[in-house]
């Protein structure tokens, strides 16, 4: 259900709060098994927080008892933030996260924590002393990480909307692969006050939803800014990075990209050959990652997961002048992103070039793995080196039954205008609301 017609169901007394949370809580018994989407739901916290939820005026709070689903990287007082890891499994948190308190204040529900790759520190989701979560249009296959929980649970209807983070793709990424909205606002937009950091230069939060409109209500009560209004229907300039973008495609990722440019121009926006320049160094995220990590590393290396732990080190030897010459560089590139859209309103990629790997697969070939990695998050990293506002939406099925997103990026601070035009294909898309099979 949309969370606009959920929150007015609310106030009409149509739905109570405690009834819908009792709803949440049953098919997370029925169905997480399969999914392996949280990594902890309290039912005694989660009926305590709906019986506070007292009747309220219509459009009073905007989220007044939306039972919601928190990646484990985010603080909520008085409960464990794990991380996925060993290393954390004692970390109570003292206080709320910034973006945890405004989604209190507006009214949420959290109805638990969801997995994750550890630390963030991934692009598949199935590291995790947790084990991977699962993605519900086919099980044996990854959800894609490193938000890999939140995106399971919003797709199998696990909760109602989720909160994820993103470092270079985090959030986008298992969107597409479970067939959902993710979007990864500019850079500052939403505080990481309260988040366990992977590279502080590159974090973001972000919603993840089932509807363009879901993750806008989303971004308005996490970063407390109000939408303009907008005119919608106007025929838009699309820039098509080809080059590196749309190279080495899976050949069903390829054809429903066709198809979708093709529906795009039919409706009579204008697509528009472009050439960002694209950054792919490394430096600052293995250097932020490892000053973070050291003193646990020096301590408990033991507790890591082997992979996470190889890639926290490839940070050890990176000097601080070379880390400042890192930064130094993000921020010229950061200061001339809106050059890139002077002549068109968004860009358009394949939020993957490929589509979602089997677990088992990935499992039995770990020397491989990151490698696998780096090509799923080609299509989304850009845009977190430049701090601007990203967003996947499932486009189409793929001839082998899984889901297809397409992803748009705008120029910074072009939050609302980006969700605006999201909204725009998302009518258009042959996609319209579908749900994995088996959940309903």
């Amino acid at each position: 259900m949309q969370l606009r017609k959920l929150v007015t169901q609310i106030a009409d007394g149509r739905t109570t709060p405690v009834d819908l949370a009792e709803e949440m809580l049953a098919r997370i018994e029925r169905y997480d098994d399969h999914v392996n989407a949280y990594v902890r739901v309290d039912r005694p916290r989660v009926l305590e927080q709906a019986h506070l939820c007292k009747p309220e005026p219509r459009g009073r709070r905007t989220l007044h008892a939306v039972p919601l689903a928190i990646k484990d990287l985010l603080d909520i007082e008085g409960e464990v933030t794990s991380a996925a890891s060993n290393v954390f499994a004692n970390n109570v948190a003292t206080r709320d996260a910034e973006v945890i308190r405004r989604l209190r204040e507006c009214g949420a529900v959290f109805l638990g924590k969801t997995n994750l790759h550890e630390f963030a520190y991934g692009g598949s989701g199935i590291i995790s002393n947790r084990g991977p979560a699962r993605n519900p249009w086919d099980t044996t296959r990854i959800t894609g990480g490193s938000s890999s929980g939140s995106a399971a649970a919003v797709a199998a209807g696990l909760c109602v909307a989720a909160v994820g983070t993103d470092t270079a793709g985090s959030i986008r990424l298992p969107a597409s692969f479970c067939g959902i909205v993710g979007f990864k606002p500019t850079y500052g937009r939403i505080s990481t006050d309260g988040v366990v950091p992977l590279s502080v230069s590159y974090d973001h939060v972000g919603p993840m939803t089932r509807s363009v409109d879901d993750a806008r209500i989303l971004f308005q009560a996490m970063s407390g800014e109000e939408a303009p209004f907008s005119v919608p229907g106007r025929k838009l300039r699309i820039g098509i990075p080809e080059r590196y973008f749309y190279r080495d495609l899976e050949s069903e990722v390829g054809k429903v990209m066709s198809s979708a440019l093709a529906e795009l121009e039919k409706a009579g926006h204008t697509l528009i050959e472009v050439d960002p320049p694209v950054e792919e160094d490394r430096t600052l995220v293995s250097f932020e990652s490892y000053v973070y990590h050291a003193k646990w590393v020096d301590r408990s290396p033991e507790l890591y997961q082997p992979e996470t732990l190889r890639r926290i080190l490839t940070g050890a030897k990176i000097s601080q002048e070379t880390a400042a010459q890192a930064r130094a560089k993000l921020k010229t590139e950061r200061a001339t992103a809106s050059d890139i859209f002077t002549s068109v309103d968004g860009l358009l990629t394949p939020t993957s070039p490929v589509l979602p790997a089997r677990i088992e697969e990935l499992l039995a070939n770990p020397d491989t793995l990151r490698q696998r990695e780096l090509v799923m998050l080609r299509n989304t990293r850009l845009f977190n080196v430049l701090g601007v506002p990203a967003i996947s939406l499932p486009w189409d099925l793929a001839a082998c039954g899984l889901p297809v997103g397409i992803q748009l990026a705008a120029a910074p601070g072009k939050d609302f205008e980006l969700l605006a035009i999201a909204e725009e294909f998302e009518i258009l898309a042959p996609w319209q609301g579908r749900t994995p099979p088996g959940f309903d």
